[in-house]
């Protein structure tokens, strides 16, 4: 009986309307599609890839948040084509000591990649992730920014990475878009 409630009330929560994702108790990530075609997120841990989605134009993707275990991390690769293959932006985010991590990461696309000459998935629409704790620092990525000084180009960027206590909250991703909308 339990579980057919748990069941119930997580259906509910993710038929929610996008709003009301990010004032969920128990924290996640939203992803909103921009976009003018379908996005591919592909998330992956220590373990593997654990969750996968396609979110088509005008639709969000929520998921909560894996917790691989202290100091691990968690990567959400972002693609336009429905494999985990470049080019890619990636949201990484972990835990320690009750501090959220997280930056993203335009490393896996061109002009940096080794492997892939195209370029970033939201490199035509920018990019801007939230946090509903408004403490938390944003960050935003305009449309046609090939060197977007707020986020992961090369592999030793670190001051791309941001930091905020962690209270269970959610973060909100505004793909082809450096706004909040709505």
């Amino acid at each position: 009986m339990i579980s057919a409630l748990f069941a119930a009330a997580f259906a509910a929560l993710t038929l929610a309307a996008p709003q009301a994702l990010s004032r969920r108790a128990f924290g996640g990530v939203t992803l909103m599609n921009n976009c003018q075609q379908t996005v591919y997120s592909f998330t992956t841990t220590p373990k593997g890839i654990v969750a996968q989605g396609s979110i088509a134009p005008g639709e969000w993707y929520w998921e909560p948040y894996q917790h691989p275990g202290e100091g691990n991390g968690v990567s959400i690769k972002l693609s336009m084509q429905p494999e985990p293959t470049g080019p890619i932006t990636q949201l990484e985010y972990s835990f320690l000591d009750q501090v959220l991590y997280y930056d993203l990461s335009n490393v896996n696309c061109a002009d940096t990649s080794q492997t892939d000459t195209r370029p970033c998935p939201f490199l035509d629409g920018g990019m801007f992730l939230k946090n509903d704790d408004d403490s938390c620092p944003t960050v935003t990525c305009d449309s046609g920014d090939t060197n977007c000084h707020q986020v992961y180009n090369l592999p030793d960027d670190n001051w791309a990475t941001q930091a905020c206590k962690f209270g269970n909250h959610n973060m909100v991703m505004f793909m082809c878009a450096t706004t909040s909308l709505g």
